[in-house]
């Protein structure tokens, strides 16, 4: 059981169909018991808690059993399964400490252990067989917990900027990673984080004290726990919550859109519950620069790797950046998100600053001419975003509804601005599409079905 920056702009849809699929596995006596990773085949890992301790299990595609022990282990739990077959999870050794594990389809255990680590637990395993987990420094109740990947022996140490503990609980094949964090004493609330290309984004469900993300799956599926009014389970497709009712937490999800979980302390099987992943098609700007004011009024910056945004003390320090867009073929059932990557500059790790973004009518300027003389006029504000502290942030903004007015409207080129409204010493630096890997992006899906 899986359970021990700057906000998606997201919406939530409630699924309302009846629970046709949903399985209850069938286990030996237990007063708990969740499962918590799924192949593509549909081979299911998981745990339970029994008076006599607990175990973890492999339900294969073929409705197989078979239990999980680690040699001399106080209960052990499988947490995550590849497509390889190599299962990772957590026991308690005698000692009555916590370690990490990995096993291999032939059924060999290693421990995943660090000596920096008084105790440790494997949450996620990818196909290419790197492992995520937590780590606890020593054992004093304020240690903090970091996360970690682990790759053929070879340990990794990460942890949320600010926070006091940080929970991996999934990685894709891709290499993104999933899970939830804390600050404080006693760490509440939690939020949930997603760590791409070294890039951060936080993930809070709406109206929610905390916000669990509990494993991801192809395309970025992912699946958590809400601590809203009742609980909620859902799953977070292209910027969507989708609620998955039954008193459902889900912990895995494949490609082919099972989920497993937990159900009122009963483990788990949901059968095809989403539909198939539509394919998400990626718009790269066809232009992006930035511009600044004061002695800078009449330079051009539309060849450099950042887009630059600030409201700095006096005009030479104001910048505000602009995007250009082809979106024909757009349709008219589209979702579109609009996805920059940021960090805050010159400033200390407590900056805070917020962007608006703006929709901009004249798309007639050109990114190597574009400057704070000649710049396009801002029109309704769109959006906005936050970014705190130092560390790379990325942001989804939903732009469907703009998109969509200006295509209706026979538009198939659409421009957006970047700007702070209130000073700051902090310069936002975005990426642009000079900036490598995290450069802006559209994220064109078909709207989920309700």
């Amino acid at each position: 059981m899986k359970y021990a920056l700057a906000l998606l702009a997201m919406t939530t849809v409630s699924i309302g169909a009846a629970a046709q699929g949903l399985t209850l596995i069938d286990l030996p006596p237990n007063f708990f018991a969740s499962a918590s990773g799924i192949t593509a085949e549909g081979d299911v890992v998981g745990g339970f808690g029994a008076y006599s301790g607990g175990q973890g299990f492999l339900l294969d595609n073929t409705n197989q059993l078979t239990l999980i022990d680690v040699p001399g282990a106080i209960f052990t739990d499988a947490h995550a399964i590849n497509n390889r077959g190599h299962i990772v999870g957590m026991f308690e050794d005698s000692s009555y400490k916590f370690r990490g594990f990995t096993r291999t389809p032939e059924g060999p255990f290693r421990t995943i252990d660090s000596p920096a680590c008084v105790s440790s637990a494997a949450n996620g395993i990818n196909d290419a067989g790197v492992i995520v987990g937590w780590c606890i420094d020593d054992s004093s109740e304020s240690s903090p917990v970091r996360g970690f990947t682990w790759s053929d022996g070879a340990f990794g140490f990460f942890s949320v900027p600010g926070a006091t503990s940080t929970y991996p609980t999934g990685i894709s094949n891709d290499g993104t990673i999933v899970g939830y964090f804390g600050s404080g004493v006693f760490d509440d609330p939690r939020r949930g984080f997603i760590l791409r290309d070294g890039s951060w984004t936080f993930v809070d469900y709406p109206n929610a004290t905390s916000t669990f993300l509990l494993g991801i799956g192809a395309g970025e599926t992912i699946v958590g726990f809400a601590d809203a009014p009742g609980g909620v389970g859902f799953v977070l497709r292209n910027g969507e919550f989708m609620n998955v009712g039954d008193g459902v937490v889900p912990s895995g999800v494949n490609a082919s859109g099972t989920i497993v979980g937990s159900q009122n302390g009963q483990a788990i099987v949901w059968r095809e519950f989403l539909a198939p992943l539509a394919p998400v098609r990626i718009r790269f700007p066809i232009a992006d620069a930035f511009v600044r004011d004061g002695i800078y009024a009449s330079r051009n910056f539309g060849r450099v790797p950042t887009l630059d945004v600030k409201k700095g003390a006096s005009p030479d320090n104001t910048e505000r950046a602009y995007l250009k867009f082809d979106v024909a073929g757009v349709r008219p059932n589209d979702r579109i998100r609009l996805r920059l990557s940021e960090r805050l500059e010159f400033d200390s790790v407590a900056a805070i600053a917020p962007t608006l973004i703006y929709a901009v009518s004249d798309t007639s300027w050109d990114e190597q001419t574009l400057t704070w003389i000649t710049r396009p006029d801002l029109g309704d504000v769109l959006a906005s975003v936050t970014a705190t502290g130092t560390a790379p942030q990325t942001f989804d903004i939903d732009l469907t509804n703009y998109v969509q007015r200006e295509k209706r409207a026979g538009r198939d080129i659409v421009s957006v601005a970047l700007r702070n409204p209130t000073h700051s010493s902090a310069a936002v630096r975005f990426v642009s599409r000079e900036g490598g890997v995290l450069k802006p992006r559209l994220l064109v899906t078909a709207r989920q079905s309700q």
